[in-house]
């Protein structure tokens, strides 16, 4: 059985079509399917406003304490790195 040029050129578009088809499709509902998502997100995001903005600000400091007791060991550390350190209490210093 031989393949000719024209036999090997039109199964080839094909082949390209059919995969442009497909990521087509898939694009399509990825896009609907991150509009579904946000308008489902936006209901109760609407509801808890307020709570959230708290909570965030919580959130926030307890990441920045967090971020200083590390800093404060590497510090700490620097010079020996042999020794081991534990976190007493928590000062701010100004």
């Amino acid at each position: 059985m031989e393949h000719t040029l024209t036999d090997s050129l039109s199964l080839t578009i094909v082949a390209m079509s059919i995969v442009f088809l497909l990521l087509t499709g898939l694009m399509v509902l990825m896009e609907l399917t991150a509009k579904f998502v946000k308008k489902i997100e936006k209901q109760p995001a609407e509801k808890l406003a307020t709570t959230t903005k708290v909570s965030s600000n919580l959130t926030a400091t307890a990441e920045l304490e967090r971020v200083a007791m590390l800093c404060a060991l590497a510090k700490a550390s620097e010079d020996e790195s042999g020794k081991h350190y534990q976190i007493e209490k928590i000062q701010r210093v100004r």
